[in-house]
């Protein structure tokens, strides 16, 4: 559940109550789902990496696909990670999103982070309502800002006004508008790097092919 605490901008002041988050009573530790193009990580992984340095606490990536461990070790790199999981499924390819949801639902079960970050992507935006559907907690998407471990900032009404949320579930589930943040360092990092036990093949969906038609 969240609420909107205040929204300020061309004049627009609103105000309802405000929660208390669960997720501010135990150190915060968030999860970066990575999107990933062929044998590298996408470029959107950087700024969510600097956006879950603003929320404190560890920072871990979830890479999944066929090469998921050779773009793990990139990832490892990346300064501000403190850890990368890694599932070398190829049902992940492709970002089929039942499937990466199954997987994401596993790694929390057995991990419990406080926060669960994906980028505001075509991919990122297919995923994230089923994992608020899994985890029966409410996303707040498109971030702007982190003002503290559960307060965030997003757009609202086509972008004419910016409204502070305040989460109050166990679980912040947030997507990221990339262009909000600056890009972290990719170089500098020295994270660890270890497989991922969570199955993630949901027995739902299959990928079969893209058909990409370039106009002249």
């Amino acid at each position: 559940m969240f609420a909107v605490r205040q929204t300020v901008r061309a004049g627009v002041r609103l105000r309802s109550s405000a929660f208390a988050s669960a997720a501010s009573s135990r150190n915060a530790s968030s999860l970066i789902i990575a999107d990933s193009v062929g044998d590298n990580y996408d470029a959107s992984l950087l700024h969510v990496v600097s956006a879950a340095q603003k929320i404190g606490g560890s920072v871990s990536v979830l890479v999944g696909g066929s090469n998921a461990a050779a773009i793990g070790e990139k990832v490892s790199k990346i300064a501000g990670v403190d850890s990368v999981l890694t599932s070398e499924d190829a049902g992940l390819d492709h970002a089929v999103a039942e499937n990466v949801t199954k997987l994401v639902e596993g790694v929390q079960g057995e991990k419990s982070f406080s926060h669960i970050l994906v980028a505001a992507t075509n991919s990122g935006k297919n995923i994230l309502p089923r994992i608020a559907a899994k985890l029966d907690v409410a996303p707040v998407s498109e971030i702007l800002s982190v003002e503290s471990e559960n307060t965030f900032t997003r757009p609202m009404y086509a972008g004419n006004a910016i409204a502070t949320v305040e989460t109050s579930d166990s679980v912040c589930l947030l997507s990221v508008r990339t262009t909000a943040f600056e890009k972290a360092a990719e170089e500098g990092g020295s994270a660890s790097v270890e497989p991922c036990s969570a199955g993630a093949d949901a027995g739902l969906t299959q990928w079969v092919s893209d058909e990409v038609v370039k106009s002249d």
